[in-house]
């Protein structure tokens, strides 16, 4: 919802919970990227009402009332959208600063990383159904950690990146929320960033300058 409305100005009072929306899977990374980005200022964008205090349409203050597990849930989603940044902080401590091992804190950092690709890997080993046929549960058990090998590899090399975007992210939506009280709803939609993205190498690298 690119462009300056009067909606788009304030803090909407009302939360709507349980609804469900389907998007497009990514075509490629520049448009998973952009929604990763979305979702990250969404989700910060929501820390009044985990506060429980937000601002209503005329600019005032109301109260919030939200079920704890629904407030763990907002927790959660704003970990997620922190642990590339610690992850990349964490790495840059453990290498420069003097009195840290820089080799345990890597492996601590990698295998962070490669424990979430394996654990499909780990639950196929064990099929919960059965009538699989042999030949097919030995081919998931060989594609498996091919898969997770290349899930490994992209989250290492697009480190840097992810940890730009989530912190760009936050602080651009900590501004507007606590600051400016404008712009909230001005992001790139999932159309938008589909029909800009490109696949060309330039153009990659000015994307991913940070």
């Amino acid at each position: 919802m690119a462009g300056d409305s009067e909606c788009a100005n304030v803090m909407w009072s009302d939360l709507v919970t349980d609804s469900e929306f389907f998007e497009e899977f990514p075509s490629h990374y520049q448009v998973a990227a952009a929604r990763q980005y979305r979702w990250a200022r969404g989700d910060w964008q929501l820390l009044p009402w985990i506060f429980g205090h937000a601002r209503d349409q005329s600019g005032s203050r109301t109260r919030t009332s939200i079920l704890p597990m629904d407030r763990w849930k907002m927790l959660d989603n704003l970990r997620r959208t922190l642990s590339a940044p610690s992850a990349f902080l964490t790495l840059l401590a453990g290498w420069l600063l003097p009195s840290v091992s820089s080799l345990l804190w890597t492996t601590f950092v990698l295998t962070t990383f490669a424990f979430p690709t394996l654990l499909p890997f780990v639950s196929d080993l064990f099929p919960r159904r059965s009538g699989i046929s042999k030949r097919s549960y030995f081919r998931t058990l060989v594609s498996d950690p091919r898969l997770a090998a290349w899930h490994f590899s992209l989250a290492v090399i697009l480190l840097a990146h992810q940890a730009w975007l989530m912190t760009d992210a936050i602080q651009r939506t900590l501004f507007r929320v606590y600051v400016m009280h404008r712009h909230l709803l001005e992001w790139v939609t999932a159309a938008q960033a589909k029909a800009g993205a490109t696949l060309i190498l330039r153009a990659m690298y000015q994307r991913m300058r940070g």
